[in-house]
């Protein structure tokens, strides 16, 4: 591989991630099972980031991962980085973010923050679904990539991570950008309030519109 410059050492660290699944094998496989398949999220880990990783080791090991996390982590947010230069950020355009505004800020944070879970998705070739309630937000290209695991946001204030789960989407109300989940209340009819409001299981029979769409926007972003 043909490299110059500083960024030496992170290119041929990052190089596995870039060509074939083959060559993905020098990071090692740890196969687990369907009942074990569960990554409880921690206030000390970098979650996010974490679910990335563990799809493409296919681990549960947190440990390996904090252990090393100063290692991997570089490397994971420098792949992302790359794909974004070599696509001018074009592929983050259906979420509204500037391919200057991703790249800064993924290089700069220590954690991985929910604002650029989709970009780190997207450019590592995943989809990942966070699953709250009825609703489903999707993080990555879903028409382009396979979903690779869920993450299950609880209201009883927990949140894990699997990976051997399948879900039906037509139960879920979708949000394609996790970013701006609602439009204003201009671009929708009262008939796809009414129809949200039915996969929310919200009862709106007697409610106006303005009614329905601040119901929606409490239960969306709640």
């Amino acid at each position: 591989m043909i490299h110059s410059g500083i960024h030496v050492e992170l290119v041929c660290q990052l190089y596995p991630f870039m060509t074939s699944k083959k060559e993905l094998n020098v990071f090692k496989k740890e196969r687990i099972s369907k009942n074990d398949d569960k990554y409880f999220f921690s206030k000390t880990n970098d979650n996010l980031m974490y679910c990335i990783y563990k799809v493409i080791q296919n681990t549960l090991d947190i440990n390996e991962f904090n252990t090393e996390f100063n290692k991997i982590s570089p490397i994971l947010k420098n792949t992302a980085i790359e794909k974004c230069k070599l696509d001018n950020g074009s592929r983050l355009k259906p979420i509204r973010q500037t391919k200057n505004e991703f790249m800064n800020s993924i290089f700069s944070m220590k954690n991985l923050d929910w604002e650029h879970f989709y970009g780190m998705c997207l450019y590592h070739d995943m989809v990942i679904i966070a699953i709250k309630n009825k609703i489903a937000f999707i993080y990555g290209d879903i028409n382009v990539h396979n979903v690779k695991g869920y993450i299950n946001i609880n209201e009883n204030n927990y949140t894990y991570f699997e990976t051997n789960k399948v879900i039906d989407l037509d139960d879920f109300l979708v949000i394609s950008n996790p970013l701006k989940p609602i439009r204003p209340i201009s671009n929708y009819k009262l008939d796809d309030l009414k129809s949200i409001c039915d996969k929310l299981s919200i009862s709106c029979e007697s409610m106006k519109k303005t009614d329905m769409y601040s119901a929606i926007v409490h239960e969306i972003t709640k």
